[in-house]
Formats: structure tokens, C-alpha cells, sequence
């Protein structure tokens, strides 16, 4: 979906991805405080030696791998508490982000993790705190890592971005739920199924985004809980800006199982504890 904010040229990825969400089925329900991925750009160091199941799962990365993170304060996914969440700015500048409307996929890889679709260039990004963040990749976790209000989600689609100067990372994270078929879907399924270790380029198949969603119209609001945490998948490093949008997206049952057909059974890394950590909801509205 291609969506612009008031008072600016910019072009929201999560709208270049998905859009339109309505109402949805039931999401799984999980309590209140339960304590339960991220792929960096670069290659997962180690990325064999762990898993979502047995003796290699998220339970045990601290245990299993040197150098790693998984076993600090700052943790990612969380549960977002709506009703505990400070209301004021995130620090993200919409106005100065920007967006293709047309996509620059340049290669779709399945790393035996995840199905995730890459890009090279840096005409995509995100404004934090002044520093720019160029959009690397974005990749799926079958069912949603973060919970919302207890929630979990069938999918969550993950927008990395890289910050090469401070080699740190803002992550936007989407929910989607049962609903609609959605073009993006469809444009994105075109190069599935793709097999463990493969890789496959996409060349000269630019698709239009903002043909396939209408947006979030009128003075409608989105919004985005941002809170300090990490990569979800190991090294687990603490050095992620996370924004997850509080708005669902939709998907067909058969454009959500195309994906998770192809991904671990439940790769997603459990609820971390929130700690001494603030999520600050702020919201944004869409033209």
C-alpha cells in the first residue's frame, strides 16, 4: 500500500506492503503478562545452530551460542498493554521518510527461518531522532511475535532498517489477520514456493503499490507503540528502535498459508519481559 501523510510527499511502507484492515476472527487470546525475529541485513551468524524447536529453540539460545544477547534486560518481542503505554512522541519523522511507490524487490531468499524479500538500494527509508534508516529487508513470523493486549496475530510482517553509521536497526512491525485477499499478497506470492537455502532475483517486475490499497482515509489515525528492544532472532542484540502498528492488516487464509507453509512451524520467539522499558504510543494520520 502506498500511503501519504498530511503536509508530505512521503510514503509509508507498511503501506507498501499491506493495507486495508477490517474486522478479523478471533486472534489467539493470551493472558496479561506472560513472559514468552528480526533477520539483520547480514547473514545470521550461526544460523544452523538454532531453531524454534527441541533442544536449539529460543529457550535455549543464551545456553547455546557464544557472544550472543539472548539473555538480556532489553528483549524483543513484548506484550504491548495498551492501557499502560505513555502517549507522546516516538521521535519518528514521517514527514522526512520516504518511500518508492514502486517496489525495487531486488531478491526473495528463504533462510530456513524465514521467507524474506530484499532490497539493495537506498531510496527507502525511515527519519528517527534525525539519523535515517534505509530499508534492507522485510521477512514473516507465523503466528505474530508481539502480542497486542495478550493477542497474537496469525502473521507479523517485519520492515528492517539499517542505520549504517551506527550500524543499529528500526524495525516496523505489522499484524495480519484472516480477511480480504490483498493484491500485495498476490504480487509477492508470485516468486513462492522457494526452497530452504534458495534464492531467487526479481528483475524489471516493479509493482505499483499505491494501485492496490485505498489507505487509511479522512482524519482516520494509526497507531504505532515504539519501545527499545532487539533482534528477535540470535544474536538477540539489544539495539532495535521498534514501532508496531496497533492497526491489522488483511490477508486471505490461503495468502497467509503460502507463507507459513514454507516457514518453521511457529517461528516466532516468545513474549520477553518488559522490564524497566517504556512503550510510548503515538499516533499518525494518513491522508
Amino acid at each position: 500500500m502506498t500511503i501519504s501523510l498530511k503536509g508530505s510527499g512521503s510514503v509509508l511502507l507498511g503501506a507498501l506492503i499491506f493495507l486495508n484492515a477490517c474486522d478479523s476472527p478471533s486472534p489467539k487470546q493470551e493472558p496479561k503478562g506472560m513472559e514468552q525475529k528480526v533477520e539483520t541485513p547480514q547473514k545470521a551468524a550461526h544460523s544452523s545452530s538454532w531453531s524454534y524447536e527441541g533442544e536449539t529453540s529460543p529457550e535455549h539460545w543464551n545456553e547455546i551460542l557464544d557472544h550472543s544477547e539472548c539473555g538480556g534486560s532489553r528483549q524483543s518481542p513484548i506484550n504491548i498493554y495498551t492501557e499502560e503505554v505513555s502517549i507522546g512522541e516516538s521521535g519518528l519523522d514521517f514527514d522526512a521518510s520516504f518511500y518508492n511507490e514502486e517496489t525495487d524487490i531486488e531478491s526473495i531468499t528463504n533462510n530456513g527461518h524465514t521467507i524474506q524479500y530484499n532490497f539493495v538500494s537506498d531510496k527507502n527509508y525511515m527519519v528517527y531522532q534525525g539519523d535515517k534508516y534505509v530499508l534492507k529487508q522485510f521477512h514473516f513470523h507465523a503466528p505474530s511475535e508481539h502480542t497486542l493486549n495478550g493477542v497474537r496475530y496469525p502473521l507479523e510482517v517485519h520492515m528492517v532498517h539499517h542505520n549504517e553509521e551506527k550500524n543499529d536497526f528500526l524495525v516496523m512491525g505489522f499484524f495480519a489477520v484472516q480477511g480480504k485477499p490483498d493484491p500485495a499478497f498476490a504480487f509477492l506470492g508470485k516468486y513462492l514456493p522457494i526452497q530452504v537455502g534458495e534464492t531467487k532475483a526479481i528483475d524489471n517486475d516493479a509493482f505499483d503499490f499505491s494501485q492496490a490499497y485505498s489507505g487509511v482515509e479522512g482524519d482516520e489515525k494509526e497507531t504505532f507503540y515504539h519501545y527499545k528492544g532487539s533482534l528477535t532472532t540470535p544474536p538477540c542484540s539489544e539495539k532495535v528502535n521498534w514501532f508496531v502498528s496497533g492497526t491489522p492488516v488483511n490477508a486471505s487464509l490461503e495468502q497467509i498459508n503460502m507463507l507459513k507453509d514454507l516457514m518453521p512451524k511457529d517461528n516466532y520467539r516468545g513474549i520477553q519481559p518488559l522490564n524497566d522499558r517504556k512503550v510510548i504510543a503515538q499516533e499518525f494520520s494518513w491522508e
